[in-house]
């Protein structure tokens, strides 16, 4: 009998492993090939830099494809400026412009001249809106499911839509394009160690040390 459960048990582990390691398969999208258990960590493992590697597989593979940090942890690489458009964009809603407060006010009472602005937060952290996944998590496969216009107000909505959004989506992928083609960002030891973000009316990083080798 405890034999039996102990090959029940191994066979799930193994389902499960062998179901997780055909995500991207089962969704056409091409990567690596991967091993139970390690995903494609052995193939890291082996070389020298990460990001080297990385840009072999893109490549091999194309501007969208998908490796496995182990059995469960999958990894999207993309280098698709489109597709990177709709990531910043969308995800930056995660970073809002001031920080929540709670405001009671009269219900019957009228504020003339008083500006009525909508409740981003809410908005942009609802779970019916961006769900089932934690909205506060980086997950760019929900944007592939089209959401209202009203859904996303980071930059505003309309007429008076912020002007500088096309300006800024410009200019970060201009300086990534010239970065990433001159240049292999390789992980710095004084990343995690200095990261400090200041909440004030935009949240940014204190410092971002990141470290640049010239591509040969």
């Amino acid at each position: 009998m405890f034999l039996t459960l102990v090959l029940v048990v191994i066979l799930l582990i193994l389902y499960h492993q062998i179901r997780s390691l055909r995500y991207f398969s089962s969704r056409s999208t091409p990567g690596p090939h991967p091993s139970l258990f390690f995903g494609n960590l052995r193939q890291l493992w082996k070389c020298q830099s990460i990001s080297r590697q990385l840009q072999l597989w893109t490549q091999k593979y194309g501007p969208i494809y998908g490796f496995y940090e182990g059995a469960y942890q999958r990894i999207w690489v993309v280098s698709d400026v489109n597709f990177l458009e709709d990531v910043f964009i969308r995800q930056f809603s995660l970073f809002t412009s001031r920080k929540p407060i709670a405001i009671f006010l009269n219900p019957n009472e009228k504020y003339p001249n008083d500006i009525v602005q909508a409740d981003v937060y809410s908005l942009h952290y609802s779970f019916d809106l961006w769900g089932p996944i934690d909205p506060a998590l980086f997950y760019p496969d929900r944007h592939l499911t089209q959401q209202s216009q009203s859904a996303f107000l980071t930059f505003g909505l309309g007429p008076r839509q912020c002007i500088g959004m096309r300006f800024a989506m410009l200019v970060i992928k201009l300086t990534l394009i010239r970065l990433l083609k001159e240049h292999t960002m390789v992980q710095s030891n004084k990343l995690e160690e200095n990261w400090r973000l200041n909440d004030k009316r935009v949240i940014t990083p204190q410092n971002c040390w990141i470290r640049l080798e010239k591509r040969q």
